[in-house]
């Protein structure tokens, strides 16, 4: 009967697993299919882990391990969304990209983290210092690309096996989307990019006058962006006006005339 039992567990355990896990993949790929940006991305992955660990702190963090700085693309803590600024990361960090392995801090945080990084560590601006932390590494091929993070701010040994187990499985399996939906709209962004470029060769090759190229451009930005509003505005310096090129407000053209330039255009 035990046995019985015990297996029951684990297979509630598994289901739990793997429920989850389609959660936040498909979150990635309704995201996708939204044409959401990257940041919008972060923030649905981050609402739906949150949401599944019910957890105080709740952090998505990516590394520009060519700066050695870390980004804080999701920080939730205490029913609040908190919007950091980037950081050097810390040797903490450093143990994370070298190990690729998940740290667990369930007692003696602050000890903890000072035999790594050899000095006190420091919460971020706004936030307090958690008495438990589990930190996940995001692993894409060979690189660690960030890090999943749940924390408590109250009581230590806030995290148990299963979170423990479960918070992996999530992270590796949503990794690889994240990394893909990044690819994805950078590409979206190059073509953009792209886009305009050729909006103002195919002006040149056209012989188009300054206005016309303007036009078009302004146009092509328009409809990128399905835009209400849409500007394209240059400054006369000599005379300190600023002039109107392209302007599309709610479905329509409009020409303002020129206006002297005010503090914000200084």
């Amino acid at each position: 009967m035990l046995t019985d039992n015990l297996q029951e567990t684990d297979l509630k355990q598994i289901v739990k697993q793997q429920e989850a896990q389609l959660t936040v993949i498909s979150s990635v790929q309704e995201a996708l299919a939204a044409n959401m940006d990257m940041q919008n991305i972060y923030d649905l992955v981050g609402d739906r882990i949150r949401d599944l660990f019910d957890a105080q702190v709740t952090g998505i963090v990516t590394f520009d391990t060519d700066q050695k700085i870390e980004h804080f693309k999701y920080i939730y803590e205490d029913g609040k969304r908190i919007f950091p600024s980037s950081r050097p990361y810390d040797k903490v960090r450093e143990k994370i990209i070298m190990d690729k392995t998940t740290l667990l801090f369930n007692q003696d945080y602050v000890e903890k983290m000072a035999e790594i990084t050899g000095k006190k560590s420091k919460p971020l601006p706004g936030t307090r210092m958690p008495k438990s932390a589990l930190y996940v590494p995001m692993v894409v091929g060979d690189s660690v690309i960030g890090y999943v993070s749940l924390q408590n701010n109250d009581r230590e040994y806030a995290f148990s096996d299963s979170d423990v187990r479960l918070l992996n499985t999530l992270t590796n399996s949503m990794s690889v989307a994240l990394e893909n939906a990044r690819l994805f709209n950078e590409t979206e962004q190059r073509n953009a990019e792209l886009a305009v470029i050729n909006s103002v060769q195919q002006g040149l090759v056209a012989e188009m006058d300054m206005q016309g190229i303007y036009d078009l451009v302004g146009e092509r930005i328009q409809e990128l962006f399905d835009a209400q509003v849409a500007m394209i505005c240059t400054f006369s310096h000599e005379n300190k006006m600023e002039h109107f090129q392209y302007i599309f407000e709610n479905g329509e053209r409009i020409y303002p005339d020129p206006r002297p330039i005010d503090k914000i255009r200084q």
